[in-house]
């Protein structure tokens, strides 16, 4: 792993887009999230991370069958990526979350 760079799984064509990039001019990225969602940051629930591309790619494909829609990989970089703060690396604890939002409750 270099420093605080992730891949990270991604959906492109999430249902806020166009009223995102009709508000800010530009598209935020979706990333998923620990709880199975679609956030563009860790602040209030972690991202999940990957760093293997293999694995982030295999878990991309789990994801893409289970929610009947293209999920890509792509990668993030920066001090604001922390392990523990806004990122969370993926375990086989976290398979659940490639198939949908689940509630930790």
């Amino acid at each position: 792993m270099l420093g605080n760079f992730f891949f990270v799984l991604t959906l492109a064509d999430h249902g806020l887009i166009p009223i995102e990039r009709e508000q800010h001019g530009r598209d935020v990225p979706r990333y998923l999230n620990a709880d199975g969602r679609w956030a563009a940051s860790g602040k209030k629930v972690p991202l999940l991370v990957w760093t293997d591309l293999d694995a982030a790619k295999n878990a991309a494909s789990i994801a893409s069958v289970a929610r009947k829609k293209t999920v890509t990989v792509t990668s993030v970089a920066g001090s604001g990526f922390k392990v523990g703060k806004s990122v969370h690396v993926f375990t086989q604890l976290d398979h659940e979350a490639l198939c949908g939002y689940f509630d930790r409750s």
